[in-house]
C-alpha cells in the first residue's frame, strides 16, 4: 500500500518552505495543500486544532505540526538521506542551533523589518547580536560541521529569505563585511538547486512581503484617527479595547497607551515593577539548565 503524505502549507510561509525543501532532500512523493491564511481550510483545522497554522505534515492520515517537529518525523520516518547526526551529543547540538534561529534570531529580525527608527535600530543590533554567536559557531565549520546538508542548514534556510527581506524593506542586518561565515552560507544555501526550487520567485516575495505590511496600515490609521479627539475608544472612560490592548508604535494610539498604563485601576492591578522584570526576564531568558 502506498503512503500518504501531503503538506498543507502557504505560498509566503518559510516555514512551509521549509517542510518542501526536507521532503524533497528525502526524495519523497507528495501531495502539496495551499492555505488560505485568511481563510483556513475546515481540514487545515481539523489537523492542527490547537494553532490553526501551516505548515502541517499529514502522513498516513496522521497529522504533524510544527516546522521543527515535522523535520525530526520526517527524518525518523524516511531514515535515507539523514538530516541529523548519529552520535547523541551532535544530535543535541543540532536541535540547539536550529531552535536558536528559530526562536532567537529570526524573531528579532522580522521585528527589525516591522519596527520604525529608533525601534529598527535597536531591533537590529539584537539581530546582528544573534548573527555574532552564529558566526563564532561557523568559523572554521562547513555546513555546520557537515559535508552535507542537514538538520540546522534547513532551519538557516531563513537566511535566504532575510537577504530578500532586506531589500523588500530596505534594512541591512546580513552582511558579508560583518558576518564573512555566515554569508558564506547563505550563498551556500541559496545556490544549492533544491533551495532555490523551494523558493518564490525573488520580485514576487518582495512585492508579497511589501503588500503584506501595507495591509495592515489602514486599520492602524483607522485606529489612529478614531482616537485623535478622544481619550479612549468609548469616549471619556475605560471600555473593553481598552482591557485588550498592546503598545502599538503610532503616535496617538501610543499616547493611548500611555494614558491608560497611568490609570489608577490599572496600575492597582499591576505588580510593581520591579517584581515583576526579574519576572519577564525570566521568561525571555530562561537557565541553561532548563
Amino acid at each position: 500500500m502506498a503512503e500518504e503524505v501531503k503538506l498543507f502549507g502557504a505560498w509566503g510561509s518559510p516555514y512551509s518552505r521549509r517542510i518542501e525543501l526536507a521532503l524533497k532532500l528525502k526524495g519523497l512523493q507528495f501531495e502539496y495543500i495551499e492555505e488560505d491564511l485568511y481563510n483556513k481550510s475546515p481540514a487545515l483545522l481539523k489537523y492542527n486544532p490547537v494553532h490553526k497554522k501551516v505548515p502541517v505534515l499529514v502522513h498516513n492520515g496522521k497529522p504533524v505540526a510544527e516546522s521543527l517537529v515535522i523535520l525530526e518525523y520526517i527524518d525518523e520516518t524516511w531514515k535515507h538521506n539523514p538530516f541529523l547526526p548519529t552520535d547523541p551529543y551532535e544530535k543535541a547540538k543540532a536541535r540547539f542551533w536550529a531552535r536558536f534561529i528559530d526562536e532567537k534570531f529570526w524573531p528579532a529580525a522580522k521585528k527589525a523589518m516591522a519596527s520604525r527608527e529608533r525601534e529598527r535600530e535597536e531591533a537590529i543590533e539584537e539581530a546582528q547580536q544573534h548573527l555574532k554567536t552564529l558566526e563564532s559557531e561557523l568559523k572554521e565549520k562547513k555546513i555546520f560541521g557537515r559535508e552535507s546538508l542537514g538538520f540546522v542548514d534547513i532551519a538557516a534556510h531563513l537566511l535566504v529569505w532575510l537577504v530578500v527581506a532586506q531589500e523588500a524593506f530596505g534594512v541591512e542586518i546580513l552582511t558579508e563585511e560583518k558576518f564573512p561565515a555566515v554569508h558564506e552560507l547563505y550563498r551556500r544555501l541559496a545556490d544549492e538547486a533544491v533551495f532555490k526550487e523551494c523558493m518564490p520567485p525573488k520580485e514576487q516575495l518582495i512585492a508579497y512581503l511589501k503588500e503584506a505590511i501595507e495591509e495592515t496600515r489602514p486599520h492602524l490609521k483607522a485606529l489612529e484617527s478614531g482616537l485623535k479627539e478622544r481619550k479612549f475608544v468609548g469616549g471619556e472612560s475605560l471600555g473593553f479595547v481598552e482591557l485588550a490592548a498592546n503598545v502599538i508604535k503610532f503616535p496617538t494610539v501610543h499616547e493611548w497607551y500611555q494614558r491608560f498604563a497611568d490609570d489608577a485601576v490599572f496600575k492597582e492591578c499591576a505588580p510593581p515593577r520591579s517584581d515583576s522584570l526579574p519576572i519577564i526576564k525570566l521568561y525571555l531568558e530562561p537557565p541553561a539548565s532548563k
